[in-house]
């Protein structure tokens, strides 16, 4: 083919071939690698913000708010109209706390607490220290808003407090005695370095600081572990829809005042427990909530006025060629069919028969 045309076409299509290898690895591959790179930047940023702004992205455990505990039940506001009943199961499971960070103040059910503060001072402090805390129980344990907010609380307080600490070291202050029993720190360690060793790790003498991420997982997990973390039931309560009655009791559409009672005082007498009043709360756990029923009076039909009446027409004189009224007289010519049935002419015309005979 050279000799023919002159051109090495073989090495023509090596230098076009390197051309094309060379541009895809300095422009092609390049640009593709960015594209990808914004792609996942622009996805893990679409994540977050549903994570941090829907209720959907934080998951079905999230919590906005508590609104009713006692003993081994929580009542939670979702944000989204629907309350979320939990019981059973250990505090560190109802609270979303797996570290079971405690924030003591006085007139808590722990009778074993010291401190003068009030709660409000207390969940202060504890919202200040980490993020996603709503509120405390009645014990002062802390309530997060999520499950990974309170794993992220319980690993800022291992790394923050007791980074420069091993584990035997950071237990004794860690896990201390309440209403909930006497800490034993020997087995509690014994039972994270058990979990630890099952999968190929050894995190004895080493400090938290220094423990790698596998590490530090097994520190976690151990400890979740050791305290008993155990799921109890969860029941969601969506938002009931207000069903409208009429009724013909006047009484049902008057305001409380109306009868001399002050508001708040009607209020209390129907609802002497507010969390009750705010969310129809059952009777007994696990019961449905009741639905509010509201009334109104009876709709009347609108009445409407009879029209005006129409006067009558006044009379109308019309003159034909005159200012005068005088009475006319009309001529006319006599007409080939007399107005007597008797005549002929009419009998054909009202029988709709026919003649030429004219009489």
């Amino acid at each position: 083919m050279k000799d023919k045309t002159g051109i090495d076409v073989k090495a023509e299509v090596k230098n076009a071939y390197d051309d094309v290898v060379k541009y895809t690895a300095d422009e092609v591959i390049p640009s593709l690698v960015d594209l990808k790179n914004k792609g996942v930047d622009a996805a893990g940023k679409g994540a977050q913000w549903v994570g941090e702004n829907t209720t959907v992205g934080k998951g079905v455990g999230y919590i906005k708010s508590l609104l009713h505990t006692e003993g081994k039940t929580r009542v939670y506001d979702k944000g989204d109209g629907s309350t979320e009943t939990r019981e059973g199961g250990t505090v560190a499971w109802r609270n979303n706390n797996p570290g079971n960070l405690k924030f003591e103040y006085a007139g808590s059910a722990d009778k074993t607490v010291k401190s003068k503060r009030t709660k409000e001072q207390a969940l202060l402090s504890a919202q200040k220290a980490y993020d996603g805390v709503v509120d405390l129980d009645q014990w002062g344990n802390a309530i997060f808003n999520t499950e990974d907010a309170g794993k992220d609380a319980k690993a800022k307080l291992l790394t923050k407090k007791h980074g420069d600490k091993t584990i035997e070291e950071m237990l004794p202050k860690y896990a201390v005695s309440d209403y909930s029993g006497t800490a034993d720190t020997q087995a509690y360690a014994a039972g994270i370095h058990k979990l630890a060793a099952s999968r190929g790790l050894d995190l004895k003498g080493k400090k938290i600081s220094d423990l790698n991420s596998d590490e530090f997982n097994a520190l976690m997990d151990g400890m979740k572990k050791v305290e008993g973390f155990k799921e109890g039931s969860v029941s969601i309560q969506k938002p009931e829809t207000a069903v409208a009655s009429i009724s013909n009791d006047p009484t049902q559409s008057k305001a409380p005042e109306a009868f001399g009672v002050a508001s708040d005082t009607f209020a209390a007498a129907n609802n002497p427990d507010p969390y009750r009043s705010l969310n129809s709360f059952m009777t007994a756990p696990g019961c449905a909530a009741q639905v509010q029923v509201a009334s109104a009076p009876p709709v009347k039909p609108p009445v409407f006025l009879p029209p005006p009446a129409i006067p009558e027409a006044p009379p109308i004189i019309e003159p034909l060629a005159s200012n005068s009224s005088r009475n006319m007289t009309v001529s006319m010519p006599a007409s080939d069919v007399g107005q007597d049935i008797k005549d002929r002419s009419i009998a054909h015309i009202v029988t709709g028969g026919y003649s030429s005979y004219r009489g």
